[in-house]
């Protein structure tokens, strides 16, 4: 959302804007010792007691960690898709119960909807 208005790469380079780091530099661990990519997302099931094993046996996290090779569009012909990383994916699960879908309330996603309509 925060490039809607086509702010200069550099200007949010020298800020340090970034979008969705779930599960590449965050993770969330709830009370009970579950693991997910933020603290906002569903765990996997995973928990941290068993996070070693866990992550190499299922590679829960792939998805998180991939997004960006397959990004759908209007993502992926977006010029701020290595900063914004497809906005919040927590949003996109909870509102179209789809991980891998751009954040519905980003602004250029809104209006590529429209567009298909």
């Amino acid at each position: 959302m925060f490039c809607y208005h086509n702010p200069p790469m550099e200007m949010l380079e020298s800020i340090a804007t970034y979008g969705c780091e779930a599960g590449n530099v965050l993770l969330g661990i709830r009370s009970n010792g579950l693991v997910s990519g933020c603290s906002f997302l569903k765990s996997p099931g995973m928990s941290v007691f068993e996070l070693a094993s866990d992550l190499k046996h299922e590679g829960s996290f792939d998805k998180i960690s991939n997004w960006l090779k397959n990004a759908p569009e209007p993502c992926n012909s977006c010029q701020y898709l290595n900063l914004c990383k497809g906005g919040c994916h927590a949003v996109s699960q909870h509102l179209t119960e789809n991980f891998s879908s751009p954040d519905p309330d980003c602004p250029k996603v809104v209006e590529y909807n429209k567009k298909k309509e």
